[in-house]
Parts: C-alpha cells; sequence; structure tokens
C-alpha cells in the first residue's frame, strides 16, 4: 500500500473470523488507519497496534458476548497485496532516486542480496536507509561491512545502513558483557547456611 501510494485508500485494521480461505471470514469490526494522519512508519504502525488493542477490548468482547454479529465479506473486498517480497530489493539497475523513494514508501522491509560465490545461496541484507551517496558508477563490487553496504546503482555509488547496532548486538551478543554481569549477581546473591 505504501510502494503503491494507496494507504490512505486502503490502510487499516480488520478484525475478522477465521475461515477456510485468507481474508476470507466475516468481519467483526474495521477500523481506517490512513497513511497521512501518522507522521512516519512508526507511528503508522503504533496507531495500527492501539486501534488493534481498542477492537479486541471493545468490538470482540462485545461480539463474543453476542452484543453484535459479524456481517459476512463482500467478494474481492478483503486484502491487500499487489507487489511480492522482490519487490523491497535493491538491485544495481535501479537509479538513485527509485532507491530514494522505496526507502521512503517502505522503511525497513528493504533488501539488498550479497553476491555469493559459486555454488553457494546468495543471502539478503537489510538496509535501513540510504546513509549517503559516495559519487558516481566506480565499477568495483559491493563492499559490506557489519554496519554498512557501498554498492554501485544504474547512476551512482552509495552507501547503504543495514540494520542498527541495537539489531546487531541483539543478534550477536557481546558474551564478556553478560558473563561479567552474571558473575557480579553470582558474588551478590546471599548464601544460606
Amino acid at each position: 500500500m505504501l510502494y503503491d501510494g494507496a494507504a490512505d485508500e486502503c490502510g487499516g485494521i480488520t478484525l475478522h473470523r477465521l475461515s477456510s480461505k485468507i481474508d476470507a471470514g466475516p468481519i467483526i469490526s474495521q477500523r481506517p488507519l490512513p497513511w497521512s494522519k501518522t507522521p512516519d512508519f512508526a507511528q503508522w504502525n503504533l496507531a495500527a497496534a492501539w486501534a488493534t488493542a481498542e477492537m479486541v477490548g471493545e468490538e470482540l468482547m462485545a461480539y463474543l458476548a453476542g452484543e453484535i454479529q459479524a456481517r459476512p465479506q463482500c467478494r474481492g473486498e478483503g486484502g491487500y497485496r499487489k507487489c511480492r517480497k522482490e519487490g523491497f530489493d535493491i538491485s544495481n539497475n535501479m537509479d538513485l532516486a527509485t532507491v530514494r523513494n522505496l526507502f521512503d514508501q517502505t522503511p525497513g522491509v528493504v533488501h539488498l542480496w550479497k553476491p555469493a560465490p559459486e555454488g553457494r545461496r546468495k543471502r539478503a541484507l537489510r538496509v535501513v536507509s540510504l546513509q549517503k551517496t559516495i559519487g558516481p558508477l566506480s565499477g568495483r563490487p559491493p563492499r559490506v561491512t557489519p554496519f554498512t553496504i557501498e554498492t554501485d546503482l544504474a547512476d551512482a555509488r552509495v552507501r547503504l545502513l543495514r540494520r542498527n547496532l541495537s539489531h546487531l548486538t541483539v543478534r550477536h551478543p557481546v558474551w564478556s558483557i553478560r558473563s561479567a554481569v552474571r558473575k557480579r549477581a553470582i558474588a551478590h546473591t546471599p548464601v544460606v547456611k
């Protein structure tokens, strides 16, 4: 919806009964969440969480108590999925303006595929922002570090920022800090004799 510019018209939360088909069960409640009412993706996501909590606390409870009835969905009414996962991948044939638009419209879901030696699988690297335009095309291969990726696009060499430090730390914990905290906790634990 963000990438297609349809988030004002189609953005929202639907609470419905599960059925054998995806997004086909009767609707208990709906809340529109237009993109333009929020300043950024994080706020939009938070608004969706609040709307969901309200629907569970109010409409779902009323539905379970028999106070309201679910209404059948109209054919083709539910769901919005126009692009595939590959639509969020950066490739070297994209121009700088397209990549900037991708980050503006779909933050947090953009990937760049790391080249792999023959016989090995390519790996998707999540990138969170376009950090800097370094200059014109260089013809050099991508340079991947723990925090950045430098790569050529169709019209420029750019530096992309990978996941933030907190994600990297959670994924690769610093064992020396963890063991130091554990030793200190054990040292301050009272011993019962």
